[in-house]
């Protein structure tokens, strides 16, 4: 009777180690999917609007995280800011809250045509956003393509300075040309006298980046270490020269 007792005993006992193991493995698979997860969101991916509007890619594999609309060239470098309910916000560099994301890929993308924001889907995983490489004669032919672009924008001759770079820098130099310009022309869709006195544009090496707008002389001051950080946007740009932001 009592050996009958004791193998009962030792049947439930081994069960119930089963039963444990068992719940142990699949609390286990729950929490390596969440971390896999958590891994998959701080990488790189592409991500749709749910209502069909567009997407974009985020780059979260360094710091700062990296942001390019669907379709364009232009790389925004976003600010990450606390935010309520432990989210993240993600903010450009003339101050503007362009995303918002939870910890488990749950994204709130808040673009120009719908302000009040819109769903963001993560889609699939997307390339690393990485600069080029730019060569000087390429920085003098874009110097050159600017002095062009800004003559038939203006109806006036602009003159373009610009400082020495180390080599690694030169695309930041190239970036920052190249965005001066769609800057320019982004503030004369708003307001068809802005920049109308420009005469001089200045690109200064420095180690924080800035843009000051005088009226007359237009100052871009660009760090080349920085990498896309390293310029200013387009947007922020085209915000100064407009008067909608003070120089920074």
């Amino acid at each position: 009777m009592t050996g009958r007792f004791l193998r009962a005993l030792f049947v439930v006992a081994a069960a119930f180690v089963t039963i444990s193991a068992s719940g142990l493995e699949q609390s286990n698979a729950i929490r390596d999917r969440l971390g896999n997860r958590r891994a998959e969101v701080a990488t790189v991916s592409r991500f749709e609007r749910a209502d069909g509007g567009g997407g974009f890619v985020l780059d979260r594999s360094a710091s700062p995280v990296l942001f390019r609309w669907s379709g364009e060239t232009e790389v925004l470098v976003l600010t990450a800011r606390r935010a309520a309910g432990g989210e993240t916000s993600l903010v450009t560099d003339w101050g503007y809250e362009v995303l918002r994301v939870n910890s488990i890929g749950g994204a709130t993308l808040y673009p120009p045509d719908v302000p009040s924001g819109v769903i963001a889907d993560q889609w699939e995983p997307a390339g690393p956003l990485r600069m080029g490489t730019r060569s000087v004669d390429e920085v003098v032919d874009r110097v050159n393509w600017a002095v062009g672009a800004l003559r038939e924008e203006l109806s006036h001759p602009v003159q373009i300075d610009y400082g020495a770079a180390p080599r690694e820098g030169l695309t930041v130099m190239f970036e920052a040309i190249d965005l001066a310009v769609t800057g320019l022309r982004k503030a004369r869709l708003r307001d068809a006298q802005a920049a109308s006195t420009l005469t001089q544009l200045r690109f200064i090496v420095g180690e924080r980046v800035s843009v000051r707008y005088d009226g007359n002389t237009l100052t871009v001051t660009i760090d080349p270490d920085a990498g896309f950080a390293g310029r200013p946007s387009s947007e922020r740009i085209a915000h100064i020269v407009s008067g909608e932001l003070p120089a920074s």
